[in-house]
């Protein structure tokens, strides 16, 4: 993996993320403490809820499935991710002009509140095509999940801002007919599967449609806060903290030391270890942190024995890297690659 993508793996997502899957996790009646366990999260984490970084949410998303199966996670998401609950994006859209003016701030902003996706909007002979897909290949039913949620969401802001125009909307959806394929259609009766591209189709004369709670004063109240979330996006990672995650990428023998990597960022390793803790961090921190990711990829490839996951990982007694994983997670490699059925 890349820096660059290393990198984009670790971006934060708006909260309202996390805390609606915990909302469904409640609603389907799963054990929520098993939940967090799985997913590497806090057992306190609805007491103090925080964004996470992508990878993080796509393994709370694995936990859900593991412990209650699909039916239908990604529509359920979706619909319940209309623009109210995006912030000063959400409100932004509802207090624009027309759909076009709406469609303009999708394309501006869109990473603010769909990280993990790329938007492409297209026009050809007199309809646009809005198509979604994710920056960097996914198993199979994470994909299904991300690209159900996400055309789900944007279904659900046009049915908002513009019901009027909601039966010309076409969805497309790039694999085929899942089990819950029946309640897809209730929702959105124009659902197409096994698609070449996940997309929303529609002609391009209802962008001049005019939105009923346009309010100029209150849109630019709402655009401001965008340019400053904007302008915050891009540098959500401290400079040096970037750094160093860039360098701590997995090689399969393990990862450079504190010395190392300082003398790569051309400082001294009391400058590095000055610099993180002003960043609210530290090295040995983050090498934990790179090291419970790959332990949790390698443990899913069953050919890899649990000492030669150690030693990949940097350690060379397997009995620290049994003692340092059931920290990170609560329970043993063995257990957990188990319990994952992998």
């Amino acid at each position: 993996m890349t820096a660059q993508k290393q990198l984009w793996w670790e971006q934060n997502v708006p909260v309202v993320i996390p805390l609606t899957y915990l909302q469904i996790a409640r609603e389907r009646q799963l054990n929520v403490s098993e939940l967090f366990r799985m997913a590497g999260l806090p057992a306190d984490y609805a007491q103090r809820p925080y964004e996470l970084a992508l990878y993080q949410v796509h393994a709370l998303v694995e936990a859900m499935l593991r412990l209650g199966g699909d039916h239908g996670l990604g529509l359920d998401m979706g619909w319940r991710l209309p623009p109210t609950a995006f912030g000063s994006f959400g409100q932004a859209l509802l207090c624009s002009y027309s759909l076009r003016d709406a469609l303009r701030l999708c394309q501006k902003y869109w990473q603010l509140v769909a990280r993990g996706t790329v938007l492409d909007i297209r026009e050809a002979d007199g309809y646009y095509q809005a198509q979604v897909a994710p920056l960097a290949p996914l198993p199979a039913m994470q994909h299904q999940i991300m690209m159900e949620t996400t055309l789900s969401s944007v279904y659900r802001g046009f049915q908002v801002l513009a019901p009027g125009v909601i039966d010309r909307l076409e969805i497309s959806f790039d694999y085929p007919e899942p089990p819950h394929a029946a309640r897809i259609l209730e929702y959105i009766p124009s659902a197409r599967f096994s698609q070449k591209q996940g997309q929303l189709r529609f002609p391009a004369e209802i962008l001049d449609v005019l939105l009923p709670m346009h309010h100029p004063a209150a849109l630019a109240m709402a655009l401001q806060q965008c340019e400053q979330e904007h302008a915050l996006s891009h540098h959500q990672l401290p400079r040096v903290l970037a750094a160093v995650r860039s360098y701590l990428l997995f090689h399969g023998k393990g990862y450079p030391d504190m010395e190392e990597v300082s003398a790569s960022l051309h400082m001294s390793s009391r400058s590095l270890r000055r610099h993180l803790q002003a960043e609210g961090s530290s090295f040995k921190k983050l090498l934990d942190e790179a090291r419970q990711r790959d332990a949790v990829r390698l443990l899913a490839d069953r050919r890899l024995g649990l000492s030669q996951i150690a030693t990949m990982l940097g350690y060379q007694d397997p009995a620290n890297f049994t003692r340092a994983f059931r920290q990170w997670t609560g329970t043993t490699p063995q257990r957990y690659r188990h319990e994952r059925g992998d």
